[in-house]
């Protein structure tokens, strides 16, 4: 969920698991992700379509260096707990605005 963020949370939470993040290149992403090293980030000029093209033609050694990467980088600043407390409290105010 990210429910309106800076700093998605959903970011943290997709590296913390090994998950490749592939993401424009607006707001406080890029203090998250750092192209071809935690991530897969939109270069300058590069249009969305060649970005997700550019991820599914990494080779699968090249995923796995990135996997390994965001998920060390996402555990030294993300816990398990917090990600947890965040997401609860992100559902509360959704829900709360929905009464």
């Amino acid at each position: 969920s990210s429910y309106s963020e800076n700093l998605p949370s959903v970011i943290s939470e997709s590296q913390y698991l090994g998950v490749v993040v592939v993401a424009t290149n607006v707001g406080g992403i890029p203090e998250m992700i750092s192209d071809m090293s935690t991530g897969l980030l939109q270069r300058d000029g590069e249009s969305f379509p060649d970005l997700i093209k550019r991820a599914l033609d990494l080779p699968f050694e090249h995923r796995q260096l990135i996997s390994t990467g965001a998920s060390a980088f996402a555990k030294k600043y993300v816990s398990k707990g917090s990600i947890v407390n965040l997401s609860m409290r992100i559902y509360a105010e959704a829900l709360n605005e929905y009464k």
